[in-house]
């Protein structure tokens, strides 16, 4: 658990009694992940430095450092498909960043309008069998009501921007009945947004 302000990191167990707790400064988001590959997760947050902070199980800091933008609200995504290793997705200065573990740069994606101050969720997509996987962005501004989409193609091209007048903030693929391809699926209130490729010559 983390604490916005000065309340650091908790980890809580099974029965809701706090182990430990790491003081820390705005630890915006706090996510539990595999991070050597050694079949135990880890505990990655982002803090008021713009650090990724990697903590062990006993909440001890075994990596903290800057990957250059400010790094504040993230998520998890894999890439460059569904069964890759895992890496850190960020909105910021106008750009989707993917960061590896070490705080290194994997891609850097151009999103007009995105800002800094939106929730990044992304996912990669089958949109058309047998081509490469897509990486589809969704990112959220709550204060605003509003989210935007971005499609990225296997190269890192902007294919798709869209603009969604309502706060979405869950996005997956679903395989699209036997063709092999899948549906682009976001969260919006009250309802699901279905996004599918069109049939080539249409």
């Amino acid at each position: 658990v983390g604490f916005n302000g000065g309340g650091g990191v908790d980890l809580v167990g099974r029965d809701g009694k706090r182990r430990w707790n790491k003081p820390d400064g705005n630890v915006w988001h706090v996510e539990m992940v595999d991070t050597d590959n050694d079949g135990r997760d880890e505990i990655v947050h982002s803090n008021a430095r713009g650090d990724i902070t990697i903590r062990d199980s006993m909440g001890d800091t075994v990596f903290s450092e800057s990957p250059g933008p400010y790094f504040s609200s993230f998520s998890l995504v894999r890439f460059p498909t569904e069964t890759s290793q895992q890496y850190l997705l960020q909105a910021e200065d106008d750009y989707t960043w993917l960061f590896d573990f070490d705080a290194r740069t994997v891609r850097k994606l151009q999103a007009p309008d995105c800002g800094d101050l939106g929730d990044a969720f992304g996912t990669p997509v089958m949109l058309v069998k047998g081509q490469p996987d897509y990486l589809a962005v969704l990112v959220e501004y709550e204060n605003w009501d509003r989210s935007i989409l971005y499609l990225y193609d296997s190269k890192g091209k902007l294919v798709y921007q869209e603009v969604i007048a309502q706060d979405c903030a869950a996005i997956m693929a679903l395989p699209l009945d036997n063709s092999g391809s899948e549906a682009l699926l976001i969260g919006a209130p009250g309802k699901v947004l279905k996004y599918v490729a069109e049939p080539a010559g249409t």
